[in-house]
């Protein structure tokens, strides 16, 4: 943080912090950096080193169909919508990362989600209903791109 009356106590072009949540654009360029999306980051990765108990974060953007996916962590618990929140805070881009406040936001919709039985059964519907409108065309595609092959003469 700079405060423009205060003496730094870091030096110029050292960053600080623990490696595992901090952002990438802190990494390369901390002086001309905005804060606010780097923070957003930080705040993903170290909501995520509470929820799964690891001491150390994961390593660049979150993918939650990785080992680090929280279903791994939580197996019991409706994930989804913070595996999206993780997904799009630490989004390489910081431009791409939502604000604080959209995070604050999003945050207390999956506390309603996981609080709220025929919510969160709402929600795992429409997410599979979402999965199988996208499974549906790649399966066709695959099935007529199979059946251009098939010979189906008679002879």
């Amino acid at each position: 943080m700079k405060y423009p009356d205060l003496t730094p106590i870091t030096k110029p072009r050292r960053d600080v912090g623990a490696k595992f949540t901090m952002a990438p654009e802190m990494r390369r360029e901390a002086a001309g950096a905005d804060g606010l999306p780097a923070d957003v980051f930080s705040f993903a990765k170290t909501l995520w080193i509470f929820l799964t108990g690891e001491p150390l974060g994961f390593d660049g953007p979150y993918v939650a169909l990785s080992r680090v996916g929280l279903k791994n962590f939580m197996p019991e618990e409706y994930t989804t919508t913070l595996d999206v929140l993780l997904t799009d805070c630490t989004q390489h881009d910081p431009v791409e990362r939502p604000s604080i406040d959209q995070v604050v936001k999003r945050l207390q919709e999956w506390l309603k989600i996981v609080d709220d039985f025929q919510l969160r059964n709402a929600n795992e519907w429409s997410e599979f209903s979402r999965a199988c409108r996208q499974l549906i065309p790649m399966m066709a595609e695959t099935s007529c791109a199979a059946a251009k092959n098939v010979d189906f003469s008679l002879s």
